[in-house]
Order: structure tokens, then C-alpha cells, then sequence
């Protein structure tokens, strides 16, 4: 019987690229093998098709547009990065509704220091239950490939008017 060490030895885990900026560095993982190295609400991006995930920290200077303002486009900004190395192919971005990209990616957080991933807080609990089939779909190819994780499927939203 495989232990739960025999399962993180045949997970992919992949650094497909750092950025810098200020000092700062973000780092962008395909299917990590933890998330020890990422902070608190990471982001990440499922691809619909395969399950792969991919994950990226973030730093507010990140976000600043050239004169200074933030910008708070966190998933958008990381599937530009993503497109822009050839990694995925979408065209979801700042100000796009993600429900219009469901068919292809699903945009998630990290629930606070936990193993757990929900649906990004963009969504709208109607956008959920709307697509509920696509994110069950989408979450158990994610966790075929990444059995160290949890994806559940609630709003973010919802569970923040509940706390």
C-alpha cells in the first residue's frame, strides 16, 4: 500500500519561472509539492483540461501600475505572466469576469496557512452554483494530481459573511 510520502515522491512539481522586482520575488509552481514556501492566501489557477496547478505568491508591489495605484487583478495578473510564457493560453485579464473563462481555467486561493483551496473570491456564490459541476469536475482532476491538497467549493463570499 503507497503512503502518502510515496504519493508526493511522483508529484510533478515544477519552478517555471521567478520574477523580481524591488527586491521582491515571486515565484510561479506548477503542481507544488507544498506550500511551505508560499504565503497566506496564495493564488493559483487550475487548468480545466489537465488539473495542473498553478500557484504564484504575490506582493502588493506587484500590483502598483506605473504611477503607483494598485491594481487588485491578482489572478489576471498571474494568467498574463502564465500566458505571456507560453505556459497557459487564455486571454482572461483585468476587469474579465471569471465565469467567462470557466471552460478553461478556474482561478483559486489558498484558504489562510492550510492546505485547502476555494474558489477565488471574484466569484460570486451565483457563479458557483451556476457552474458547480465545472469546479467538482475541475477539482478532482487538480486533486488526482495534487493529492497533498484539499479543493472545496464554497464562496468565498458566503464564508466571509459567516465568520
Amino acid at each position: 500500500m503507497k503512503t502518502f510520502d510515496d504519493y508526493l515522491k511522483i508529484i510533478s512539481e515544477e519552478l517555471l519561472f521567478r520574477m523580481t522586482k524591488n527586491n521582491v520575488i515571486i515565484e510561479f509552481y506548477k503542481n507544488p509539492r507544498t506550500l511551505k514556501n508560499l504565503g497566506e492566501w496564495c493564488r493559483g489557477i487550475i487548468d480545466v483540461k489537465t488539473g495542473d496547478l498553478y500557484i504564484w505568491d504575490f506582493d502588493p508591489i506587484f500590483l502598483k501600475d506605473k504611477g503607483g495605484s494598485m491594481v487588485f487583478a491578482i489572478h489576471a495578473y498571474g494568467a498574463r505572466m502564465l500566458n505571456q510564457k507560453n505556459i497557459i493560453k487564455n486571454n482572461y485579464g483585468e476587469g474579465d469576469d471569471p465565469a467567462d473563462f470557466i471552460s478553461s481555467l478556474i482561478t483559486v486561493d489558498r484558504e489562510g496557512k492550510s492546505n485547502t483551496f476555494i474558489p477565488a473570491e471574484s466569484y460570486l456564490p451565483e457563479d458557483i452554483e451556476e457552474f458547480e459541476e465545472e469546479f467538482e469536475a475541475a477539482f478532482d482532476k487538480a486533486k488526482r494530481k495534487n493529492p497533498q491538497f484539499n479543493f472545496e467549493i464554497y464562496s468565498f463570499n458566503l464564508r466571509n459573511e459567516q465568520i
